[in-house]
Order: C-alpha cells, then structure tokens, then sequence
C-alpha cells in the first residue's frame, strides 16, 4: 500500500517538511500544543497559537520566535470570542 511504501521515508523527527508551512495550534500554552508549537517553530514554521490564556502562552514562547508566531486570545467552547 501507499502507506508502507511512504512509511520507511518518513522521519518525524527530520523537520524538513514543517518549514515554511503554515500551521495553526490550539491550547499552545502549555501541555502538548506547547510542545508542538515549539516543534514547528524551530523547524521553520510560520505558527499561530490559540489560547485561553494569552499570558501564559507568550511567557512559555516568548524567545526568538517571534517573527514567525501569532498569539490569539479564543475560547473554542464560546462562540462570540471567535468573532473577535
């Protein structure tokens, strides 16, 4: 199949293909979407982060990343803070 064709090729931890992607995370502050907001960003990611607490997620990535990440304050469970 495609799959196990495809599969010895990849190797998720070369980063090659993340960089210059767009790529948008939700719950970025902390927990597994910092991890992969930190992942894509040092592998040439343009990443925005969603989160409810936009303090939390600027102290946690906060370094160098700045040119190529976006931090937006949204509650995904209330409606009215997507239209913001």
């Amino acid at each position: 199949t495609g799959y196990r064709r495809h599969q010895k090729q990849f190797n998720p931890l070369d980063g090659s293909l993340a960089k210059g992607k767009s790529v948008v995370i939700t719950g970025g502050s902390s927990g597994i979407g910092l991890a992969a907001a930190k992942y894509f960003l040092e592998h040439g990611s343009k990443v925005t982060v969603l989160s409810r607490e936009l303090s939390k997620a600027l102290d946690n990535l906060k370094s160098d990343y700045n040119q190529t990440m976006r931090h937006l304050a949204v509650d995904l469970a209330d409606y009215r803070s997507l239209k913001k």
